[in-house]
């Protein structure tokens, strides 16, 4: 048993190396092949992935841009389009740091039985995102297309 006492450091040499610290809050130590890594789930799907993975800090990822539209809606549209400049500007550093401490907060939030399936539900986050933004990537790039022809047969159908 451990000395309540004792810092998250002491704590964490004084178990075997094999024991799984993972969903045990954030007074436990990451392992090194977790903390280390960028976890793009949470770069990329933001407040979303930090619901789902326990870490609510990424809510003010959702709440920023609130807050600037809010404000944003008493001023003109021209100061508008500013504030929306000056969200991107505020979000993308919390993206990048949401992604340096993804690995961490999943880990110390969630319940994993080892490493390598935390790094493979990890993953999922992005291949998610692709298959998301691929395929309205993919739906734009056909209404490119599709549309000007759509246009084009109805308006000879009209005559």
């Amino acid at each position: 048993m451990s000395n309540p006492e004792m810092n998250v450091e002491q704590r964490f040499e004084q178990r075997p190396k094999n024991v799984n610290t993972s969903g045990q809050g954030p007074n436990e130590k990451v392992p090194a092949e977790v903390a280390k890594k960028f976890n793009w789930g949470a770069f990329l799907w933001g407040w979303i992935w930090g619901v789902c993975n326990g870490a609510w800090i990424t809510l003010i990822g959702l709440a920023i841009p609130i807050v600037i539209c809010i404000i944003g809606a008493s001023m003109s549209s021209k100061s508008l389009g500013s504030f929306r400049i000056i969200s991107n500007i505020i979000c993308f550093p919390l993206a990048i740091w949401f992604g340096v401490m993804g690995n961490k907060w999943a880990w110390q939030n969630k319940r994993y039985n080892s490493i390598q399936e935390f790094h493979e539900k990890q993953k999922r986050w992005v291949k998610f995102w692709f298959m998301i933004f691929g395929g309205l990537f993919l739906l734009g790039i056909l209404a490119v297309f599709l549309l000007p022809l759509l246009i084009h047969n109805s308006a000879l159908l009209q005559h």
